[in-house]
């Protein structure tokens, strides 16, 4: 299953606490991926999903609020191998219910004042529920490993309105953009998504994402400094080069034994190891020399050999 399925199994699994926390689940829910049907005659407000665990996150909402028993179908096509929809109808009397006491119905019209409806969403514990059902009805974040991206979906202005004014509550710094008709809020930020399953009660999915997180990190820090050394060792290596053959022209110009003795023993020193560092290079001598009495005498090489190279 993937990171966002994972996700949502564990959101639709938490207990219930209140009726205003449930009330406010399952309203944003409702608005987000739910439609009015017609069924038997009658007017229902169906949820749908394909995820089965969302479907009895449903289920368990409209009983612990309306103590009603709703039966959970799939509808299936085989012949095109995709995946079933679950589905679940909210009698009429129920759903409109509902939208009386959440304040907005599926159209996207108030039912209740705005300052009601923006106002019980001030509470920490209602946004949060609030925040929850979203994502259960229209939320997908990607896995991790991937990239970091998390975003729901909103049919219409006012129900973007609300999930903007539920995220500056939480603290959860979403952008927003339009897909066509819709509103996508989203979030591109590792610590922000892990704020937000923190918010939702994702707890497990927020401790798999920190655990990436922490892994990249490492992975990336390595590769830094894996990068770094690879320079260095450039580095080192094109100086020596350059050391190596101010060396040779200063012996077939003027002859290593006609340097004073501190040059003639470091030049010598260096065409017998080459590839060393200045620090290795001191080691080799007798007495050793610190790294930098090593690059004062060999500038003086270097400037040496600068003047047969102008001749």
């Amino acid at each position: 299953m993937s990171f966002s399925y994972d996700t949502k199994t564990e959101c639709a699994r938490l207990a219930l606490h209140s009726k205003i926390e449930a009330l406010l689940e399952l309203s944003a829910m409702a608005r987000l991926n739910a439609a009015m049907v017609i069924r038997q005659q009658e007017v229902r407000l169906r949820f749908f999903s394909e995820h089965p665990e969302v479907i009895g996150c449903v289920v368990s909402l409209v009983r612990f609020l309306f103590s009603l028993e709703c039966e959970v179908r799939a509808q299936k096509n085989d012949q095109l191998q995709i995946k079933p929809v679950y589905y679940m109808d909210l009698p009429e009397t129920q759903a409109e219910a509902l939208f009386q006491q959440s304040g907005v119905d599926p159209f996207g019209q108030t039912t209740q004042s705005r300052d009601a409806i923006f106002g019980r969403l001030n509470v920490p514990a209602n946004a949060r529920a609030y925040c929850r059902g979203a994502f259960l009805a229209a939320g997908s974040v990607v896995d991790p490993e991937k990239s970091y991206h998390l975003e729901i979906v909103t049919k219409n202005a006012l129900d973007g309105e609300i999930l903007e004014h539920v995220f500056q509550n939480l603290s959860i710094p979403a952008k927003q953009t339009r897909r066509g008709d819709l509103y996508v809020y989203y979030l591109k930020d590792s610590e922000a998504i892990s704020d937000f399953m923190v918010a939702i009660g994702a707890s497990a999915a927020m401790l798999a994402l920190e655990n990436v997180k922490i892994e990249k990190e490492i992975h990336n820090d390595i590769n830094r400094k894996s990068n770094a050394e690879a320079a260095n060792l450039d580095k080192q290596y094109r100086a020596s080069l350059e050391q190596i053959r101010a060396i040779h022209l200063l012996d077939e110009k003027r002859g290593l034994n006609n340097l004073p003795d501190s040059l003639r023993e470091l030049a010598e020193a260096r065409l017998a190891h080459p590839m060393a560092n200045l620090r290795q290079l001191g080691e080799t001598l007798q007495p050793p020399l610190g790294k930098s009495g090593i690059m004062h005498r060999m500038r003086r090489i270097l400037k040496e050999a600068s003047v047969w190279e102008e001749e």
